[in-house]
């Protein structure tokens, strides 16, 4: 059964969900938020359209609520009944996070909007109807986050023009969890450890791929390889390859590697804010505009992966990591690049706007 939320003026709904089709990264990426919202004096409650994306939630400790519906189709009852919740909990703020928006959904929440409440929607440029969009659409919210690498503020200004619509736009709104920092410290002249980690899922086997690209063109270095809640990993077991479930302290990892390959997804914030060198995988239509941001602001070398095979702009991708294992300056200026533009207050900025502090 839900949980019974309890109403108080400085409570946050947030909308967002979790499953094997569409990973954990939207529940990641506002539990962050939430802890800041906490943290700032608020109460944030979660809002899920099943029970996969309750469990995913409650094992984060998330106070969380079943409101029935479509994962992939958010329609105007969804959003009518979504306001009524913030109406009943006297939220003041929700918080919307899905691929699964429409415009009537946003409809639906504007009987929330002439109550008082502030609408606050993550865009990726990328819904499950549309698809890609090389422009933001224009949505009846209060304000509009897109923190992607390759999100264009100028952009979002002229799509909203007079809409009185606050856009919070760049690596600056990331929202990171508060156990990731920034690594001090000089790094190894040769790598000796190598993260792999391609999030909540393994799609088409990347990660088995990966540990067997590393262990040719890094054969000295330990592998770390993460296997996601929604994943399994049956590849290469060696002595220097190893594979983890259930990793809790990510930023521990992170912190103890000297170059990380990553799909290009949340994650890449997390190493950015550490400051881990990468390597990013886009390994689904929905992180490819991500990737293009990150290798346009010069961060690392980015590969696309599809059918088992690797596209790239800068050769391929064991000579790559070979060549990145080898060279410590241009793993350092990695690093220092990645860390100066993701700072890590990003769910604070967000749980502020949220609370219009």
């Amino acid at each position: 059964g839900s949980v019974v939320l309890m109403g108080n003026s400085r409570a946050v709904l947030i909308r967002a969900d979790a499953n094997r089709g569409i990973g954990s990264g939207h529940m990641m990426r506002c539990s962050a938020v939430a802890k800041e919202v906490a943290r700032l004096g608020g109460t944030a409650h979660f809002v899920v359209s099943n029970g996969e994306s309750a469990d995913f939630a409650r094992g984060m400790g998330l106070a969380t609520r079943i409101e029935p519906g479509d994962i992939r189709v958010f329609c105007r009852d969804d959003g009518l009944r979504l306001a009524s919740l913030a109406d009943e909990l006297d939220a003041q703020a929700i918080l919307v996070d899905s691929y699964a928006v429409t415009n009537g959904f946003f409809a639906g929440l504007c009987a929330a909007r002439r109550s008082g409440v502030r609408v606050v929607y993550i865009d990726d440029l990328f819904t499950f109807g549309d698809g890609y969009s090389s422009i933001p659409q224009q949505r009846a919210v209060d304000v509009v986050v897109n923190y992607s690498f390759s999100a264009s503020a100028a952009v979002y200004r002229k799509v909203y023009g007079d809409a009185c619509v606050v856009c919070l736009v760049g690596p600056f709104f990331a929202p990171i969890r508060g156990q990731f920092e920034r690594r001090l410290g000089a790094r190894s002249p040769r790598v000796e450890n190598i993260l792999i980690t391609t999030g909540s899922t393994n799609k088409n086997r990347l990660l088995e791929r990966l540990v067997d690209i590393c262990l040719h063109a890094a054969p000295q270095a330990e592998l770390s390889v993460v296997v996601g809640k929604m994943a399994s990993y049956e590849g290469v077991l060696t002595a220097n390859v190893s594979v983890l479930h259930n990793v809790s302290d990510m930023a521990a990892l992170m912190g103890n590697a000297d170059l990380a390959l990553s799909a290009a997804g949340s994650t890449l914030y997390e190493l950015a804010v550490v400051g881990v060198p990468t390597v990013a995988i886009a390994m689904t239509e929905n992180q490819s505009l991500n990737a293009a941001g990150f290798e346009e602001l010069d961060l690392g070398p980015v590969f696309r992966y599809e059918e088992g095979c690797f596209f790239g702009e800068c050769g391929d991708l064991t000579s790559t990591v070979s060549r990145l294992s080898a060279d410590r300056d241009a793993r350092c200026s990695m690093s220092e690049r990645a860390s100066s533009i993701v700072d890590g207050r990003g769910a604070e900025r967000l749980a502020q706007a949220l609370l219009r502090q």
